[in-house]
C-alpha cells in the first residue's frame, strides 16, 4: 500500500502511535496524522517552530516529542480524533535534527549541529549538553548528529556526518567509546530490544552492524564491536 505524497509536504519522520495511529511530520511545520485506510492524510496540526526534522513517540505511544528548526523540543499528546498541544521543553540555539525518549519516558536526547543535550521531561530542562567534536582539528567542517539513541542503562548512542558511531556517559558527560564506521556519515541508528545490536546506515547505502560482546570469553565486561556489514543500497540510508 502507498499513501501519496504532496509537492508541499515533505516528510522527515514518520512514527506509530497508540492504537496502530501513523504520524509524519517535516519541514513544512506540520505533523500530520494519515488514515490508513484511505490512504490519504487525515489532518495536520502546526507545530509551532518552523520546520520539523525530527519526531518520536513515548513508549507508550501516548505523546509525540518533535525536534524543531528554532532550537525547540515539543511535547503533543495523542488524543481521540488527532494530537494537542502539550508544552515546550528547554529550547537551545540550533535545529533538533534528531531525537530520542529514554525506555521509561523520563529523559529526551536532541542532537544538534557539534552537540547533543539530554533533557529531563519532567522539568523541561537541559541536565546534559555534550560537543561532540571537541577532539577533532578546527579546520574540519561542522559535525552533525543525524541519529541519536537513549539507552535504558543511561548511554547515549550518537551517528555523525563524520562516519562516527559513539557512546556516551550523559551523566558524566564523557565518551566511553568510538567507532569509525564510515568514510560518509552515519545517518540512522536502530537498536535491538536487548539493547546488545546496532545497525547504522551510512551515506553509501551500506549498513554496519555493532553488537554488544564480552571482551573475553565468559568474563562480564562488554565491549561494542563492529560485526557484520551489508551493501543492498545505492543511495542514502535515512532510516532503519
Amino acid at each position: 500500500q502507498v499513501i501519496p505524497g504532496h509537492e508541499a509536504r515533505s516528510v522527515e519522520s514518520l512514527c506509530w502511535a497508540a492504537g496502530d495511529r501513523l504520524f509524519g511530520a517535516g519541514l513544512g511545520g506540520d505533523i500530520t496524522e494519515f488514515d490508513l485506510p484511505g490512504l490519504s492524510a487525515a489532518g495536520a496540526v502546526d507545530g509551532g517552530g518552523g520546520p520539523i526534522w525530527s519526531m518520536v513517540a513515548n513508549s507508550g505511544g501516548t505523546q509525540l516529542a518533535i525536534g524543531c528548526e528554532d532550537g525547540s523540543v515539543k511535547i503533543f499528546q495523542v488524543v481521540p480524533g488527532g494530537i494537542q498541544f502539550e508544552r515546550n521543553l528547554d529550547r537551545r540555539k540550533g535545529r533538533v535534527l534528531c531525537l530520542s525518549w529514554h525506555p521509561s519516558d523520563t529523559h529526551i536526547a536532541a542532537g544538534s549541529i557539534d552537540f547533543f543535550r539530554v533533557i529531563d521531561v519532567a522539568s523541561g530542562q537541559t541536565v546534559q549538553r555534550i560537543m561532540v567534536n571537541h577532539h577533532v582539528e578546527k579546520t574540519k567542517r561542522e559535525c552533525v548528529v543525524w541519529a541519536i539513541a537513549l539507552l535504558s542503562r543511561g548511554t547515549v548512542v550518537s551517528a555523525d556526518s563524520f562516519g562516527r558511531v559513539q557512546f556516551w556517559d550523559w551523566q558524566q558527560g564523557t565518551l566511553a567509546e568510538s567507532h569509525a564506521i564510515s568514510t560518509s556519515a552515519a545517518l540512522s541508528l536502530a537498536v535491538s530490544e536487548k539493547e546488545d545490536s546496532i545497525i547504522v546506515g551510512t551515506s553509501t547505502g551500506a549498513t554496519y552492524q555493532l553488537q554488544l560482546l564480552p571482551v573475553k570469553l565468559g568474563g562480564l565486561e562488554k565491549r561494542w564491536v563492529r560485526t557484520k556489514p551489508f551493501q543492498f543500497h545505492s543511495h542514502d540510508v535515512r532510516a532503519v
